[in-house]
């Protein structure tokens, strides 16, 4: 099979976001759908490169042709159902959340592009239940495909690893970004004494963070960190808090912290509760009543212990590389034309 077209020259023109359509890069894009070239070609982050014009394209190949959701952009034009930038969305108003947003318009969801350029894949990839659903109750149509997924077990070779002694510590890892969710932590933690946080990640609102957490001494921010040592902080933390106040459509840092061996507490919302066997491999809340109460509990370390184990083995049941591309290779095989 050839190798693939080197995209790290392209760059997004600004007629993409409201048209739909790649324009001058269309002579190039083209290429790639010559009947013949490829056995199979996967759309991922489409939305600058080609929008759905690029995607239409698909019924000139030969391939079997696939998209995976990575965000909510077939249906929201801010991606994130992040709703006039300050709640998760419910219901769509979609041309005056993207006035407030500061979003260009997009005129191509007004007509029925979308839809035609779907038409022309073989399979649309939803990586949650939760996506699959509000996909459909935004008005996605055609039949979608759930196929979770995966990350690197950067941790076998380690293992899980614990801090004897001194004080339980719990990990957010994420951009800081008020949709995500940090300052609700840095507010909750102001009035732990039991346990520390620590803040992985970087963007807009960490000064903003780090004021609010002026003064308390059991919060700490290690900035955006490589994988290794991201890896290492997995694996000493208590627990994974994700407390989320958009619809994530999945939840990658949940996973990456089953894999360590480490619980997660997740906010009810999105996808991220189905990432988690209740009471198993972590908690769910809703109110800071409830995060409180899952955070005590997993500051007992027999308690985290177990539950360590048991998130183990749902990353390993569900997770892995070798997991997703069993699903992943039976999905091309059933789409093939047989000979």
């Amino acid at each position: 099979m050839p190798h693939p077209l080197p995209y790290s020259g392209f760059t997004p023109l600004g007629g993409t976001p409201p048209t739909g359509r790649p324009w001058s890069l269309a002579k190039r894009l083209h290429a790639i759908f010559e009947p013949g070239r490829y056995d199979v070609i996967h759309f991922h982050n489409t939305s600058l490169l080609g929008g759905p014009e690029l995607m239409k394209w698909a019924k000139h190949t030969d391939a079997v042709t696939l998209y995976t959701v990575h965000d909510h952009w077939l249906v929201c034009p801010t991606h994130a159902l992040w709703r006039n930038q300050q709640e998760a969305c419910e219901r769509q108003t979609c041309l005056s959340c993207q006035l407030r947003s500061g979003r260009v318009p997009q005129a191509w969801r007004f007509g029925t592009l979308r839809d035609r350029a779907l038409d022309a894949v073989d399979a649309v990839l939803m990586p949650s239940r939760f996506s699959l659903e509000r996909h459909r109750t935004f008005g996605l149509r055609r039949e979608m495909v759930h196929l979770p997924h995966f990350c690197s077990d950067s941790t076998a070779e380690s293992g899980p690893y614990k801090q004897e002694g001194g004080r339980p510590s719990f990990l957010y890892c994420g951009r800081l970004e008020t949709l995500k969710g940090p300052q609700t932590l840095v507010e909750i933690f102001r009035t732990i004494d039991e346990a520390d946080l620590v803040i992985a990640g970087e963007g807009s609102i960490r000064s903003q963070l780090e004021a609010q957490s002026a003064g308390v001494g059991n919060i700490r921010f290690v900035g955006q960190l490589p994988e290794r040592e991201l890896a290492s902080l997995y694996r000493k933390a208590q627990a994974v808090i994700v407390p989320s106040l958009c619809h994530e459509v999945f939840g990658l840092v949940v996973i990456e912290a089953l894999a360590a061996g480490t619980p997660a507490i997740v906010r009810r919302l999105g996808a991220l509760p189905e990432l988690i066997e209740e009471g198993r491999t972590g908690y769910t809340y809703s109110t800071d009543d409830e995060l409180r109460r899952a955070i005590h509990t997993l500051c007992a370390r027999d308690t985290q212990a177990v539950m360590g184990i048991q998130a183990r083995a749902a990353y390993e049941a569900r997770w892995t590389l070798n997991r997703h591309l069993e699903a992943y290779m039976a999905l091309i095989a059933s789409l093939r034309p047989r000979p």
